[in-house]
């Protein structure tokens, strides 16, 4: 039977429901219940992000809640009901799961599902996990918080972005790209050992190690200057000074007590100061505090950038050239046809030889398909480098979109291709994934005859014979 929200041409909202629901339950008008999400993905799919939301029921589980929200509901969904595991990840607790509860926990999150109406859906960009965490923040209109989590290793989450695998590595990478701005929340440390972050700190001996201190009280003898623990001077009315041998009798007077001091209580030596060891939980393994590593979390919140791309329904393009921009020989495309016009006037004068290298990368956006788009920055990075070290500081560069060019003076066609073999033997040990690189060489002809197309035309020179001095050899 078709629901309000249906007659009157409104598509449906539904809520993908895990666990068992209790008999009777019904949603208000315009949402239909899907009580086996897994199966019916399809319906799931084609609703769209301000009109889906996740319900969880006694019995639900984690593990298909994870499931959903990284398949057809979408990691910045709405996530209603009871769950102990989960709780930090509802937008709406519901303490008794009855329509009436039902009812006002969709209104309460219809915030929510308005501003993910805004915008594209992250489960259809190129980057889901990316575009459902700045989507999650942003229509809740809070920071991405860690949370302790004592039963995980590294001791914190993220619970917002439950479901979304290496969070925190996700939040740093959209943060360096100037897409979310964090603030300093917590700092942990971590073992030597395993790197986990469950650990006891314990004061311990320096002398035997022991980690039984006990403080006692500092006596200080006015007569001689001593300084000690109780211990050494006796019971209080009879005590006796282990320096000198007096009898302080009257506090104030003959001594006084500045404080405490730890006093082991294995070996009997002062551990003033102690040291600090941090013993983990996980592999046993005993970290000294002064050596031990720290690793900070942090609180994430979007920017205006964010927002540009949350509305754009991507992140910023990921150039290659924004990889090759510190290399040395780089040069804007206007500047690299200005010099390369330089370069060929010179070689057709002297008659000496130039060779241009083109190459043609696969779309940047395919790779990210493919490989994350982490990983596609470190291979851009790692060509640039590659090619850096491969170039002359007489060479030019110019990168644009998926289009590398190269200039070598004084090189000849033949010279410049067993460079580009050199270097693609390099780029195929270094670089895991497959850049399709295509290139080509041209002489000094194709060149001329490259840059024409492009309405540039070099000096036309005769060659000045065997007596002209060369620029050079080649390359």
């Amino acid at each position: 039977m078709a629901t309000h929200a249906e007659e009157d041409g409104e598509p449906a909202g539904v809520l993908a429901l895990l666990g068992e629901a209790p008999e009777g339950l019904r949603p208000p008008a315009g949402w239909r219940l899907i009580d086996n999400p897994s199966a019916d993905a399809p319906a799931l799919r084609s609703t769209s992000a301000g009109r889906r939301a996740l319900l969880l029921a006694p019995g639900a589980s984690a593990d298909a809640a994870a499931a959903l929200l990284d398949g057809p509901i979408g990691y910045a969904a709405p996530m209603l009901g009871s769950h102990e595991t989960l709780r930090a990840r509802l937008d709406a607790e519901l303490e008794a799961l009855t329509s009436e509860a039902l009812a006002d926990g969709l209104a309460e999150v219809a915030p929510i599902l308005r501003a993910l109406a805004q915008w594209p859906d992250a489960r259809d960009s190129l980057e889901p996990q990316a575009m459902g965490a700045l989507a999650y923040a942003q229509a809740r209109d809070r920071r991405i918080e860690p949370h302790w989590a004592p039963e995980r290793r590294q001791a914190m989450r993220y619970p917002g972005l439950f479901g979304v695998p290496s969070a925190r590595r996700l939040l740093d990478a959209l943060a360096a790209d100037g897409l979310l701005e964090r603030a300093h929340a917590h700092r942990l440390h971590r073992c030597s050992q395993c790197g986990g972050s469950r650990l006891n700190a314990a004061e311990h001996c320096p002398h035997c190690h022991a980690a039984y201190l006990q403080d006692e009280r500092l006596i200080h003898h006015y007569a001689c200057g001593m300084q000690g623990p109780q211990s050494d001077f006796g019971e209080r009315g009879a005590m006796r000074c282990p320096k000198c041998g007096k009898r302080p009798r009257h506090f104030g007077v003959d001594y006084d007590s500045p404080g405490v001091i730890p006093v082991c209580g294995v070996c009997g030596e002062q551990a003033d100061p102690p040291n600090v060891v941090f013993t983990c939980m996980d592999c046993a393994r005993e970290t000294p505090g002064d050596g031990a590593q720290t690793v900070d979390w942090f609180a994430y919140a979007v920017t205006e950038e964010g927002l540009a791309a949350l509305r754009a329904g991507r992140r910023p393009r990921l150039k290659v050239e924004d990889a090759f921009e510190p290399i040395a020989q780089s040069r804007s495309f206007k500047e690299f046809g200005q010099l390369l016009l330089h370069d060929l006037d010179v070689a057709g004068r002297y008659d000496r030889p130039i060779a241009i290298v083109r190459g043609k990368l696969d779309s940047a956006d395919a790779l990210i398909r493919e490989h994350g788009r982490e990983q596609v920055a470190e291979a851009f990075r790692l060509l640039a480098e590659l090619t850096g070290e491969a170039l002359r500081e007489s060479d030019l560069l110019a990168v644009s979109e998926d289009a590398v060019l190269i200039a070598m003076p004084e090189t000849t066609s033949e010279n410049a291709r067993r460079v580009l073999d050199r270097l693609n033997d390099q780029v195929l040990d270094k670089i895991a994934i497959d850049l399709s690189f295509s290139t080509t060489v041209m002489d000094r002809e194709g060149a001329e005859a490259f840059l024409a197309e492009r309405g540039l035309r070099p000096a036309r020179h005769a060659a000045t014979g065997p007596d002209v001095e060369s620029a050079g050899g080649d390359g």
